[in-house]
């Protein structure tokens, strides 16, 4: 079977037939923009802004066939429900009353109320307003509770009538809004008098666990004792580590509260057998593997969850889950149920994109997950580009790839690749009508080992021969390497980090064939991400990226080189238009590479972002980069958060440009600049 990829957004325009047409060539590139990682981009230049913003929200905003609602595009808009499908709707307005002494108490309130939170939602009918305001009730205990405020009273009426004595039969009066009225007292706050861990044989100290004499005494400190314990229990290796009951006794004469928490440590374990369930088209065996799991080694939950998250990583399973037996084995083992649920083996492709520099692409792709059974991937994907700038076939842009992947290569947490790339990129001067065309057939393979979530390697071998042609003069190159690369990465979150920090860096050896010249390239990016609140609405992001050939690099193809500018560079210029260029004002790239980046990101809605930055990068024909031709940009984004990274969109303008180069740019994409 295969997986069909297609994206088709329907829209109701007829009386605005270019609007139509654009939105319905660009609704098809968001297969593309669905693959575009954080560093890339798609360079949209001198577009009317407002028809690029429509169309970024089109893709995101409008389900398919629908006519498209353009109120939607305004976050600050008032919120409206539709009632058509609510019985007899009855809204209502809420109205606590209750001490503010304690700030934290009513922001938690405020926060978690059932109530509060849903005024603009109406009920349907008198029976599901007593049943919200009823839970409501006990929610509102629970919070009291949880701030330690054992002896609270809450008081709640609607219409006057207090919910104890409301019937199910009572009737509301559709054409008002009802009345419900909260009364909360919250009483003293309660502290703990005594705190016992009960586990023998083991002796736990409740102070681990910030249960000590006269410390806070909420409920939901103790549930969150309750559950670490357990937790640090499994971590010794007691898989059957468990909470058994917890005493908790309260004194509302000294406001005091005594809390035992029983636990049955168990014994120590170890890893038993693994059952592979639902492996249909995959190897149970490479399933064991990749989960890494060894009979007989001691319990360790930590290891399940690095078995999981490598399994769900190899693209083959919609899903991946392990359950534990409740009973032990002989010697102590643990027996483990593995279900894994397939994904469709093939996978196909196609798509359409539209830039202003290229004209119209076709792009797609096929792909095989698990080709002989352990997650193995084939994968070929073509290219072409100018189709609408192109005079003839000869100065198309193309990309043809054939890739293999292999995962699990001598090591669960290793993989091969290789890959086969033709491709032919064609490069017009600023002025007139020249052209550069670089042909290059390549042949890589690469090896990859993740030393933890945080860290990894990869090791390369490349061959590529490169054909240039530049006013009418052909040269050509055969180029070995060896390329090597270091990451860390410890942001919190990979889509829209906002701590943390992530580095990497490459070393390339080689050596060209032709002119039998060797060459040594070095380059690194680091970037680091602060919060200025404790809510993480500003946000401080900073990036510096360095390069340089400390030998040779001068015979190298001028794609080998260090260029700048573009939507992951330096943004207000060109793609790659930073540094040196030859007579064609084509660049020609440099031996040596400086580039920054600052961004202040300030979350103004839950969904959006607005991003003033400053970039600035040089491009040296010297081995170290100098500023004496240091170019800045800067500009404005706005980032629209989706569940699969920020849309974005960066306006920039650059500050020290050359007379070919334009005023502005305008870069989307999906994910953050860096």
């Amino acid at each position: 079977m295969t997986d069909l990829v297609l994206f088709d957004l329907s829209f109701y325009l007829i009386q605005h037939k270019l609007i139509f047409k654009f939105c319905s060539v660009a609704s098809q590139s968001i297969m593309v923009l669905y693959r575009i990682r954080k560093k890339q981009s798609i360079e949209l230049m001198h577009l009317n802004l407002t028809a690029k913003f429509l169309f970024l929200c089109v893709l995101f905003l409008v389900p398919p066939a629908q006519a498209f609602d353009f109120s939607k595009l305004n976050p600050f808009a008032p919120k409206t429900v539709a009632t058509d499908h609510i019985p007899n709707p009855i809204y209502y307005q809420v109205g606590i009353n209750m001490p503010k002494s304690d700030s934290a108490l009513v922001k938690k309130i405020e926060q978690q109320s059932l109530l509060l939170n849903s005024t603009d939602i109406p009920v349907a009918g008198g029976i599901s307003l007593i049943s919200k305001a009823k839970s409501e009730f006990e929610n509102l205990i629970g919070i009291l509770y949880s701030e330690a405020y054992y002896g609270g009273v809450v008081d709640m009426a609607i219409n006057s009538i207090p919910i104890s004595q409301l019937k199910p039969t009572q009737d509301f009066d559709p054409k008002k809004r009802a009345i419900i009225s909260v009364s909360i007292r919250p009483g003293e706050k309660f502290r703990l008098a005594k705190a016992t861990i009960d586990s023998s044989p083991l002796s736990i100290d409740p102070k681990l666990y910030n249960l000590y004499r006269n410390g806070n005494a909420g409920s939901e400190l103790i549930l969150d004792a309750e559950q670490q314990i357990v937790a640090d229990l499994r971590a010794q290796g007691r898989p059957l580590a468990k909470v058994i009951k917890s005493d908790v006794s309260a004194d509302h004469s000294t406001n005091r509260l005594d809390v035992t928490i029983k636990v049955d440590p168990h014994k120590k374990a170890s890893f038993g057998s693994t059952t592979v369930l639902g492996a249909e088209n995959i190897d149970p065996d490479f399933a064991r593997y990749m989960l890494d799991i060894q009979k007989g080694e001691v319990f360790n939950p930590t290891e399940i969850g690095k078995g999981l998250r490598r399994l769900r990583g190899l693209d083959v399973f919609n899903s991946a889950s392990i359950s534990e037996a409740d009973i032990l084995s002989k010697n102590n083992q643990l027996p483990l149920t593995l279900a894994l649920s397939e994904r469709k083996p093939r996978v196909i492709g196609a798509g359409t994109e539209y830039s202003t520099t290229d004209g119209i692409a076709l792009k797609n792709y096929w792909r095989h997950r698990n080709l002989f059974g352990q997650a193995e991937k084939l994968s070929f994907e073509s290219e072409v580009s100018r189709i609408t700038k192109a005079e003839s076939w000869d100065t198309l842009n193309y990309l043809a790839q054939l890739s293999f992947d292999k995962p699990g290569f001598l090591h669960p947490d290793a993989a091969y690749g290789a890959a086969l790339r033709v491709k032919q990129t064609v490069d017009e001067a600023a002025t007139g009508n020249d052209i550069r065309q670089s042909r290059l057939v390549e042949l890589t393979n690469q090896f990859t080992r993740k030393f933890d979530e945080q860290r990894d390697i990869s090791l390369g071998v490349g061959l590529e021969y490169t054909e240039e042609v530049s006013n009418n003069n052909t040269t050509t190159y055969l180029v070995a390497s060896l390329p090597s690369t270091l990451r860390w990465d410890y942001r919190n979150s990979k889509l829209n980090p906002s701590q943390g920090w992530q580095a990497k860096a490459s070393i390339e050896p080689g050596y060209e064939v032709r002119s039998e010249k060797p060459y040594l390239k070095i380059d690194g990016e680091a970037s680091h991400y602060f919060a200025l609140d404790v809510k993480k609405s500003w946000v401080i992001a900073s990036r510096i990226a360095v390069g340089s050939f400390a030998l040779g690099g001068e015979t190298l193809p001028t794609k080998k080189r260090f260029y700048a500018g573009g939507g992951g560079s330096v943004r207000g210029y060109s793609y790659q238009r930073i540094g040196p260029k030859d007579s064609q004002d084509l660049p020609t790239g440099g031996l040596s590479l400086l580039e920054s980046s600052l961004e202040l990101r300030k979350q103004i809605t839950e969904k959006f972002q607005i991003v003033p930055f400053i970039d600035a990068g040089v491009v040296s024909n010297e081995r170290l980069p100098t500023v004496d031709d240091i170019r800045y940009g800067a500009g404005l984004g706005l980032r629209y958060l989706t569940p699969i990274g920020p849309l974005r969109l960066d306006v920039a303008a650059p500050i020290n440009r050359d007379d070919n180069e334009d005023s502005y740019a305008i870069y989307a994409g999906i994910g953050q600049a860096f």
